[in-house]
């Protein structure tokens, strides 16, 4: 499998059970943005994020809401340069206190919003699914940020075509992805904790 053959089931999916969720997808982003978003980040990026941009840019902020992933929206190339530089200064204190967290390897809980964090999607609100940029076995994962909990859930994928291949799997056939639902109505993708 790869990333632009699980996305594309899921973008299948959606155009026939959650129309209206399909339409919130904004077209591929322009090469010359995913570029400028990487630089702005500072950090080299696995090739599966710059083809995460080159899916798509994201979804509009306003409803309704593209929740294509378990309770995430995806975000724009330039959303994830932004937010990552507001994270990286939200946290910056947090990340000096514990020294040192950057140099673990990807997919090590550090407590903190490093750098190498790259979001691809958001809640609405404070919580992010991010690309762990650091390297190591893990890095490409996909772990969960969330507030005060920050990233001690650890990975929930491997990578971003690991977790594609989950959801479009979930879609397709019936089934939870972790402990979320996919429910089509209305025209609109919506994913229910179990």
């Amino acid at each position: 499998m790869s990333i632009e053959w699980n996305w594309q089931r899921v973008l299948t999916w959606c155009a026939h059970h959650a129309p209206v969720t399909a339409s919130r997808i904004r077209p591929p982003a322009d090469p010359q943005e995913v570029r400028d978003a990487e630089t702005a980040t500072g950090r080299p990026w696995p090739e599966q994020l710059r083809q995460w941009f080159a899916l798509h840019d994201g979804s509009p902020q306003d409803r309704p809401v593209a929740q294509v992933l378990p309770g995430f929206i995806p975000c724009s190339a330039s959303e994830a340069a932004t937010t990552n530089a507001e994270m990286v200064e939200i946290w910056q204190e947090n990340t000096d206190e514990l020294g040192g967290a950057e140099a673990l390897e990807a997919g090590q809980t550090s407590y903190t919003y490093l750098p190498a964090y790259i979001p691809i999607a958001h809640d609405g609100g404070r919580g992010y699914l991010l690309v762990d940029t650091r390297p190591g076995p893990l890095s490409g994962c996909v772990l969960e940020f969330t507030g005060e909990d920050a990233d001690q859930f650890g990975p929930q994928w491997r990578s971003i075509d690991e977790m594609l291949g989950e959801i479009a799997d979930a879609l397709e056939h019936g089934g939870n992805v972790a402990e979320w639902t996919p429910r089509a109505g209305g025209g609109e993708l919506d994913w229910e904790i179990e």
